[in-house]
């Protein structure tokens, strides 16, 4: 994204007063650290390439704009939740 990157847009969306899912793709999901305090910012960092059955996982576990679980869904290294 030119302006702005994903972690910037998501403190942004978390400042809303109604805050919705919020999933970070990134072709650097192995790179962030799990004790990185910005995946506090997300519901899930999802590294690339993206597998359909998980994102749909994740949406479907996705209820009134929050996700229903914290819980890492699918194999290790593709949905990654904050503490």
């Amino acid at each position: 994204m030119p302006l702005v990157n994903g972690w910037q847009l998501a403190q942004r969306a978390r400042s809303l007063e109604e805050t919705p899912a919020f999933y970070l793709v990134t072709g650097w999901g192995a790179e962030i650290p799990a004790d990185d305090a910005r995946r506090q910012l997300v519901d899930a960092v999802i590294a690339k390439p993206v597998i359909p059955k998980i994102l749909g996982q994740l949406l479907g576990a996705n209820d009134n704009s929050k996700i229903a679980s914290r819980r890492p869904v699918g194999e290790e290294g593709n949905a990654i939740f904050p503490e």
